[in-house]
């Protein structure tokens, strides 16, 4: 009976054995194709029925290792060498994988303990060669990395998006300025392929360089080795963020607190898209109730939140431009108005002051004052919403209706030739915009005025001048200049100077005086005075 009960025994274990065998073979065949999931599957059921054994880890760490998951890999290299602490191949293996995670201080003490147990194991040499030699790089990595960051003028903002010692905007980094940095990761990779820290440290350089898309790239490869890294999705999420999804940012951000509350740079770049989103949607909301004031303040605090955002800026630059040229609108606003002329004239004709007592100048000294403030004022506003315009075009050159702001503005300061060179450059960029060939052609109408005789400017006075104001300086002008004033014996030169500018002044008069001449005129169309114009 014991004789019996011996031979089946050994009969079961012979036959688990080729199971064991065989099952091993599987992982074998299917690894050999490239079938990771398969043979970790078939790996996994030899490790669960010979679960005091660390061969079958060993070989599903090498399948782990292959399917880029070198984290389990290790788990799996943990277990063989719990089980067996003299299983070499496994210390051997696992020396190896952590010089491929730059884990250099512990690859040396296992590459040790192989020397312990097999002083003569023929790679062992090589190995630790590799290992000292891949840390000597990993540490030129890290310098060159110093340097790069030292190199950057607003390092910290690029980074954290504020600082309070940076008050300019950041430079991102031009790839010429990381080229050594580059080099000496590839060999770093050549030697440590998985090196995670290293690739937290390529993520940074990319965010430096505006790499953003790079940057999300990097640190997804660092995600999908080690899904735990806080560091990685707080860089991940910075890169968002500079890509103007809010959305995805904050999603990162809030993984990293999941994995832990109290993280501070995960908690502050959290925060910091929050505070961004707030403003930004405050100043758009102010625009859209003609806030014109409190839009332009609110969207410049949502700009110093994060100068290095220059993707979601844009939208903050085009709405300070939107606010300022609203603003200036406001304070010109009637300066040319005919009914606005009409009052001013009905004041001249009213009868008080006819005979230009100095009461009156008295009497409106505060409300010239008030326009020559708002006057200053309006100019003011309109070269900042050109400058705001530009910086929005400069990341974003397609934006049409910051280029009809930039045109108006212009025209609105009487730069007529610049507005011209503006429209005609942006008309081509939008071939067949009809808004645009407008504008062009009432820039080259402004060219035009500007170009011919300034009638107001004849009779000194200012574009939005009274009946009243215009008589005075013309008859002031007419006694001035009539011939009949210069003395019959002065020189011939003289009388033919005062008649020339005498009739500059009638012409000018006679444009002016005469409502409909005058709305002409100002239009910009062809009326040239009975005298020609002098």
């Amino acid at each position: 009976m014991v004789k019996f009960i011996l031979l089946l025994f050994l009969s079961l274990v012979g036959i688990f054995s080729r199971v064991f065998a065989l099952t091993l073979s599987d992982g074998d065949i299917a690894l050999a194709k490239g079938e990771y999931t398969k043979a970790i599957a078939a790996y996994t059921e030899v490790c669960e029925s010979e679960p005091t054994s660390p061969y079958p880890l060993s070989k599903r760490a090498a399948a782990h290792l292959s399917f880029h998951q070198p984290l389990k890999a290790l788990r799996d290299l943990d277990l063989a060498l719990e089980l067996d602490p003299q299983f070499v191949q496994g210390l051997l293996s696992r020396g190896k994988l952590y010089r491929q995670l730059c884990r250099f201080g512990l690859a040396v003490e296992d590459f040790s303990k192989v020397r312990e147990f097999r002083p003569s194991h023929k790679s062992l040499d090589q190995e630790v060669k590799k290992t000292l030699r891949a840390r000597q790089q990993f540490e030129e990595v890290e310098k060159l990395f110093r340097a790069v960051k030292n190199s950057i003028k607003g390092a910290s903002v690029v980074e954290f998006g504020s600082d309070p010692d940076v008050s300019d905007p950041p430079e991102f980094l031009s790839p010429e300025s990381s080229r050594d940095f580059q080099t000496s990761l590839s060999h770093l990779y050549s030697l440590s392929p998985d090196c995670l820290p290293a690739q937290i440290l390529e993520t940074r350089v990319q965010i430096f360089s505006g790499a953003f898309e790079d940057a999300i790239s990097t640190s997804g490869r660092i995600l999908r080795v080690d899904d735990r890294s806080k560091e990685a999705l707080v860089l991940r999420g910075r890169a968002y963020f500079l890509l103007d999804d809010s959305s995805l940012a904050k999603r990162h951000f809030a993984e990293a607190l999941n994995l832990d509350p109290d993280d501070a740079d995960a908690r502050q770049h959290f925060m910091h898209v929050k505070k961004y989103d707030k403003l930004k949607a405050s100043a758009a909301t102010l625009l859209k109730q003609r806030n014109w004031v409190e839009a332009e303040q609110e969207y410049a605090r949502a700009l110093n939140v994060d100068m290095a955002h220059v993707k979601g800026n844009v939208g903050l630059w085009f709405g300070i431009c939107r606010a300022r040229y609203q603003q200036a609108s406001g304070s010109r606003a009637g300066e040319n108005d005919p009914d606005r002329r009409s009052k001013r004239n009905r004041v001249d004709n009213s009868g008080s002051n006819r005979d230009g007592d100095d009461d009156s100048s008295d009497n409106n000294h505060d409300h010239i004052e008030d326009s020559i403030r708002d006057k200053n004022s309006a100019k003011d506003k309109l070269a900042s919403a050109i400058e705001a315009c530009e910086a929005a075009l400069l990341t974003d050159s397609g934006i049409k209706d910051a280029k009809i702001i930039i045109i108006k503005a212009h025209l609105a300061l009487k730069n007529a030739e610049t507005a011209k060179a503006k429209a005609n450059r942006y008309m081509n960029e939008h071939q067949g915009d009809r808004e645009l060939y407008e504008l062009y052609v009432e820039a080259e109408k402004a060219v035009k005025i500007a170009t011919r005789v300034d009638y107001y400017a004849t009779l000194g006075v200012e574009k939005n001048a009274g009946d009243r104001e215009i008589k005075k300086a013309y008859r002031e002008l007419a006694k001035k200049y009539h011939p009949d004033k210069v003395a019959a014996g002065g020189r011939a030169e003289a009388r033919a100077e005062a008649e020339a500018s005498f009739r500059k002044v009638a012409a000018a008069y006679e444009i002016l005086i005469d409502p409909e001449r005058r709305q002409r005129y100002d239009n910009g169309e062809d009326d040239l005075p009975s005298g020609g114009g002098g």
